[in-house]
């Protein structure tokens, strides 16, 4: 009997280990708040939603500590995150569940720097606002959000900085640095701003009201140096520098082009809306579209050589190669010798809303937008061009570049198909690297 009692008590210690040893896995389990999430192989870190105002910005690839609370839990990726493998391409994404809709794209030293307006404060981002996001051709590095409340106006990459600018009261300009610290943000009373670099120095031209106006800019401090007045309010579309000065295309009662060397003068008006302008050795081309679209080509020093009526289109870029220029529109696309004299045109089979382009020597990429999605497009130079494929898009702002190997592309799908199955949320911000 003696010996029975023994050994229910020891089967009775052993099941209470058991259960002890149970119970403390769970309680673990969630304190750590680990989860399994849509979004692919995206790893991602759990927190009481009343951590989600902290900055993120110095930690950016995970929150570390999360303490355990009884607010709804809210859920940040971290980084770096892998593309996935489709074939012969490599497709990734940057989001969180709200819209997260791409802005523009810029290459430095090895990254790519991606803006993206989002409306997300969970995974891939800790709050609603302008966020930029450094890319590799194969994987999602960090993000960090500026801008909250504000509204994108633009962005470039001035003077080894990311340059954003937003609209709230003023327009507000942001300099980056390339490890996603903020610099510096500025204010300028202007409508809208452009930026030109050249002559060992950066200038701002834009707006206010009815008057153009001219700064030195950097990312520290800008002066107002000009300004003439003009007939009507308008937006600086373009500037380059041009004999000594610069060259600004703007809109205001059509299109523009005015001169700058330390004082602005009036040079030409041109019909249409404008659609885009290049410059090269010798020459400043632009290309506008009323009726029909007109290729207006002028010198450096200002002087008009020659005017040329073309198809009719909608959308066109200038792209620099072997030598000369092609013009991709919506419809096809010219090859242009260097005084962009038209030597060939080559009509796409279908019609398109827009074109993004990018060039290498003697071949190009086009991503061309439907109402629905784009057709990958490989054209070679004074010959023929194929459809690589087509991938599900919405028609806003995409950006491409050509890589050792084929091409990336930016853009943003607001649905959950085919190979873009990995979204947090609706609109979402994707990039494709595309390897012959």
């Amino acid at each position: 009997m003696h010996t029975q009692q023994s050994n229910a008590l020891k089967w009775i210690l052993v099941v209470l280990l058991v259960v002890i040893c149970l119970i403390c896995f769970i309680l673990c389990m969630v304190k750590t708040g680990a989860t399994a999430t849509n979004g692919g192989n995206a790893a991602t870190t759990t927190v009481a939603k009343s951590d989600s105002g902290q900055n993120k910005n110095s930690e950016p690839s995970s929150i570390l500590n999360p303490q355990p609370s009884d607010e709804a839990k809210i859920t940040y990726s971290q980084f770096p995150r892998n593309a996935t493998d489709y074939g012969d391409y490599k497709i990734g994404h940057i989001g969180g569940t709200n819209a997260d809709v791409f802005k523009n794209a810029f290459y430095f030293c090895g990254n790519y720097y991606v803006i993206i307006d989002t409306k997300s404060n969970d995974y891939d981002f800790d709050k609603c606002g302008i966020a930029v996001a450094i890319v590799k051709e194969n994987s999602l590095i960090q993000t960090a959000v500026f801008a909250s409340g504000e509204t994108y106006v633009k962005s470039d990459f001035i003077n080894g900085f990311i340059t954003i600018v937003t609209k709230s009261e003023k327009l507000n300009v942001y300099s980056v640095s390339p490890t996603l610290s903020l610099v510096s943000k500025q204010e300028f009373d202007l409508d809208n701003v452009a930026f030109v670099e050249s002559y060992g120095k950066t200038m701002a031209f834009g707006f206010k009201n009815n008057s153009l106006c001219a700064f030195n800019y950097s990312a520290v401090k800008s002066v107002f140096v000009s300004q003439t007045e003009t007939t009507s309010s308008g937006e600086v579309l373009s500037v380059f520098k041009a004999d000594g000065g610069y060259a600004i295309f703007a809109k205001t009662d059509g299109v523009r082009l005015y001169r700058y060397n330390g004082e602005f003068s009036l040079i030409d008006s041109i019909g249409g809306d404008y659609l885009d302008a290049t410059l090269s050795t010798d020459y400043l081309a632009v290309v506008t579209n009323d009726a029909n679209a007109t290729l207006s080509v002028y010198g450096h020093d200002f002087s008009l050589i020659g005017v040329s009526t073309i198809d009719n289109f909608k959308s066109a870029r200038f792209c620099p190669s072997n030598g000369g220029f092609v013009l991709v529109t919506d419809k096809g696309y010219y090859n242009l010798c260097k005084h962009f004299d038209v030597l060939k045109f080559k009509r796409f089979e279908g019609e398109y809303l827009s074109v993004t382009v990018a060039t290498s020597n003697d071949s190009g990429l086009v991503l061309a937008q439907t109402d629905t999605s784009f057709d990958l497009i490989e054209f070679e130079n004074y010959g023929n061009y194929k459809i690589k494929n087509s991938f599900t898009s919405k028609p806003l702002e995409k950006r491409l570049f050509v890589t050792n190997g084929g091409c990336l592309a930016f853009f943003t799908v607001a649905t959950m198909d085919g190979v873009f199955k990995d979204n947090f949320g609706d609109y979402e911000t994707f990039w494709i690297c595309y390897n012959k």
